[in-house]
């Protein structure tokens, strides 16, 4: 498969839901990382510690299901790609309204590297319970 169609294929799986299917287009020594400093943020690796560690973090933040994602747009250029997309869902602690973006290497057909950047203050207050006080004192979450 092209770069084009590795991601477009991963991008699909994703927005039916089915996250284990997409996490088999990794290569065996490829990597997801989450960026920020959540309790999530971190570079999951190889591909086996997709499927326990990352799927043991995540997987419980999405008890009410996987964001409906809408696709802002998918760039492809040589072995590199980047999906911007939005999620909506219900998040454990309010509504989980998130802005993706999806930086993705492809080399023989598999994705070797993925970096996911989202608002992590929608991580952490929709998805973790966290609040966020400001100066003036007021919260957020």
């Amino acid at each position: 498969m092209s770069t084009r169609e590795v991601i477009e294929r991963y991008w699909t799986l994703l927005v039916e839901g089915n996250f284990p299917a997409a996490l088999e287009l990794f290569a065996e020594e490829g990597s997801y990382t989450v960026s920020g400093k959540t309790p999530i943020s971190k570079k999951y690796a190889p591909k086996a510690a997709l499927f326990t560690e990352f799927m043991e973090a995540v997987g419980p933040l999405f008890a009410n299901g996987l964001p409906r994602f809408t696709t802002t747009d998918i760039v492809v250029e040589g072995d590199r790609g980047v999906i911007i997309a939005t999620g909506l869902c219900k998040g454990g602690y309010g509504t989980y309204d998130q802005t993706f973006c999806f930086h993705i290497t492809v080399a023989n057909g598999e994705i070797t590297k993925l970096v996911e950047y989202a608002d992590t203050l929608q991580i952490e207050t929709a998805l973790m319970g966290g609040t966020l006080t400001r100066k003036d004192g007021s919260t957020v979450g």
